[in-house]
C-alpha cells in the first residue's frame, strides 16, 4: 500500500547552523527558492516550538502535468524533519506526486549536500499490513474482506463475526493503522467508497468503546 514518504536529516549537535547554509547554496544552484519572508514570520511566532526551512520548488513536471510545491521543514538542535510539502497550485497533493516531489528534492539537494556525520532517512513508499499490525491482525483483515460482500458492507453473520475478530485483534495488539491508512487499504482491495468509508467509522468507534472495558 502506497503512503506518503518522510524523511530526517540527522546532524552532528553544534554543526547544523553549517549544514543547513550549504543546504541553501545546494538548493539555489537547483532552483529552489528560499522562501526567508515566510521563515522569519514562523521564527517570530511564539507559539511554535521551532524553526523552519521553507524552499519552493521549481517548475517540475508530474503526472502529464507542471506544477511547483513548497517543501516546510523543522529544525530541532540535531535533525532537519520534513513535515509537510504543499502545491502551489491547489489545496492537495495525491500521494504519488508528493513522494515524487520529495524524492525530486532528496535526488537534487539533499544527496549532493556533502556533509560529515550526516545521516539521511528517507522511508519507503509502500508498506505491508502487517508492517503496522502485526502478522495475526493482519491476517484476520485480510480473512474479512476477502469473504465479505464488498458491494454491501456487514450484512451477514459471518461478516460480522470475521470483523469483530479483527476488531478484538487490533485492540489487543495496539494495531498502528490510522483510520485514513485503513480507508486506503479497503479502497484498494475493492471496497465502495461508502462501505470502505463506514467500517472506519465502525473501527475508530469500536476501539474508543473497547478503551473502556
Amino acid at each position: 500500500m502506497i503512503k506518503h514518504q518522510t524523511l530526517k536529516i540527522k546532524i552532528l549537535v553544534g554543526e547544523i547552523e553549517n549544514y543547513i547554509g550549504e543546504l541553501y547554496v545546494q538548493a539555489g544552484k537547483m532552483n529552489y527558492q528560499r522562501l526567508s519572508e515566510i521563515e522569519r514570520k514562523l521564527s517570530e511566532d511564539n507559539s511554535l516550538e521551532f524553526n523552519y526551512i521553507c524552499l519552493q520548488t521549481p517548475r517540475l513536471h508530474i503526472e502529464n502535468q507542471y506544477l511547483t510545491a513548497t517543501l516546510w521543514l523543522i529544525i530541532r538542535p540535531d535533525v532537519i524533519e520534513l513535515v509537510n510539502i504543499t502545491s502551489n497550485q491547489r489545496s492537495f497533493l495525491s500521494t504519488g506526486e508528493y513522494n515524487t516531489i520529495l524524492n525530486v528534492f532528496y535526488k537534487d539537494i539533499i544527496l549532493k549536500v556533502k556533509f560529515k556525520g550526516v545521516r539521511r532517512i528517507l522511508s519507503k513508499p509502500f508498506f505491508e499490513l502487517k508492517d503496522v499490525m502485526g502478522e495475526k491482525c493482519a491476517e484476520a483483515l485480510i480473512r474479512f474482506s476477502n469473504f465479505a460482500n464488498k458491494d454491501s458492507g456487514l450484512t451477514n453473520d459471518m461478516d460480522i463475526r470475521q470483523w469483530a475478530e479483527f476488531i478484538k485483534l487490533a485492540y489487543r495488539t495496539k494495531a498502528r493503522i490510522s483510520a485514513e491508512e485503513l480507508e486506503q487499504w479497503l479502497k484498494e482491495d475493492g471496497w465502495r467508497d461508502i462501505y470502505a468509508e463506514r467500517l472506519v467509522s465502525y473501527y475508530e468507534y469500536s476501539l474508543d468503546l473497547l478503551k473502556y472495558v
